[in-house]
């Protein structure tokens, strides 16, 4: 019997493919199952709503469910690899299960938890019968929609548009579950750093040490284009999903590795400053880049200086002249640095002015005066195109 057609529809917008297809309730569970292997379980990614009002609608839905009910389809994010995508439309039902199965460790559930919750505790109810839990378990359907995409981006915008309006993950969950084929893509890069896996309280004990939640938030610092990023908060800002719908490409994931790479070097080189005796916060240069503030910092201005002020949109090509000036100016500079002596480096980081200039203007919250102090710092920087004596001037931007 030949193999059934997918039924395959394309995004233009964002470049992916939705492939819609049904399962046996043991197929999709089993599916599910596999990406809670490949990615630490699922329920480290978003748990089930615990609240009463979502107990009782699981209760109707686990009701509905044995009373023979379809649910509209539970979507399913994976990233493809390019030659994967390339052959889509070749591929049957058969294949297409096949190739899924292997690929599960990049799948995560966008929209459907509260449902596959639902099919869970149907599962659990019956498993003390088991022969009318097998029938049940192949009997039963699943519709499931399949969003084919090739890049993190899009998956990101996928999932803010499936929950507008809905009640949201908090940003971290989500971040941390869409995000994980990024911080997959980043170890499997050049850039040399180490990332401290996500939940790990490990502190990075030398520069290139960066907590993966951190490496997240960067990540979102430039998409944004703000130093302002509440990890905790829901995503209920509506100007933030814009902002995010707007930059959902390809090209951006490849220009934050790149001021990545250059944030990633400049930490090394000023590791190189450890004086014997230093008063104050930042006692020796890689003291820095040990403040989250800092990195976003130095990331939101560049981001800024790329891409312009969150509402305003250069075409490519500007910011392409603006990423090569930006490059070029980091690269002069670390040459200089790479030159330098411990004690001139000293003097050009000055980190004396830093501990003074810091806290002498330090008002309400600290979080976010010192995100805008080291934004208003490289902001400086970026306007000198780096050609500084020392960054003095730019510890008293603010």
């Amino acid at each position: 019997m030949p193999d059934k057609q997918l039924d395959i529809l394309k995004d233009n917008r964002t470049d992916c493919y939705s492939v819609m297809i049904s399962y046996s309730l043991k197929e999709y569970l089993e599916l599910v199952e596999s990406a809670y292997k490949n990615k630490g379980g699922l329920e480290k990614q978003r748990t089930a709503l615990k609240t009463s009002a979502a107990k009782r609608i699981r209760e109707r839905m686990a009701s509905d469910l044995q009373s023979g009910a379809i649910f509209p389809p539970i979507v399913l994010g994976l990233i493809f690899p390019e030659p994967d995508m390339n052959k889509l439309h070749e591929l049957g039902h058969s294949d297409f299960k096949t190739l899924i199965s292997g690929l599960s460790g990049s799948l995560s559930i966008i929209d459907g938890m509260q449902r596959t919750t639902a099919m869970y505790e149907v599962v659990n109810a019956l498993i003390k019968e088991p022969d009318r839990c097998e029938e049940y378990l192949n009997s039963t359907r699943v519709r499931v929609e399949h969003w084919i995409a090739r890049s993190i981006n899009s998956l990101i915008y996928r999932m803010l548009v499936l929950n507008t309006r809905q009640v949201p993950w908090n940003l971290r969950r989500q971040i941390e579950v869409v995000f994980g084929p990024l911080l997959d893509e980043i170890k499997k890069s050049d850039l040399p750093l180490k990332i401290l896996e996500i939940g790990n309280s490990q502190y990075r004990k030398k520069s290139g040490q960066y907590q993966g939640d951190k490496l997240v938030e960067l990540f979102l610092v430039f998409g944004l284009r703000k130093e302002k990023v509440h990890l905790l908060e829901q995503l209920a800002d509506e100007f933030s999903r814009l902002d995010i719908k707007a930059t959902s490409n390809t090209r951006l994931t490849e220009i934050f590795k790149e001021i990545l790479d250059y944030l990633i070097t400049l930490d090394s080189a000023f590791e190189r400053y450890s004086p014997q005796q230093m008063e104050g916060r930042f006692e020796r240069g890689r003291n820095i880049f040990d403040s989250q503030p800092a990195r976003v910092g130095f990331i939101a201005a560049c981001a800024i200086e790329i891409m312009g002020k969150p509402g305003i949109e250069r075409h490519s090509e500007e910011k392409h002249a603006r990423l090569k000036k930006l490059s070029g100016g980091i690269k002069s500079l670390l040459e200089r640095l790479d030159k330098m002596e411990e004690q001139a480096l000293g003097n050009f980081i000055d980190l004396t002015t830093l501990n003074d200039a810091i806290v002498s203007k330090r008002t309400g919250n600290v979080r976010d005066y010192e995100r805008v102090f080291f934004l208003k710092a490289f902001e400086r920087l970026i306007e000198e195109n780096f050609e500084v004596p020392s960054l003095s001037a730019c510890w008293r931007a603010y």
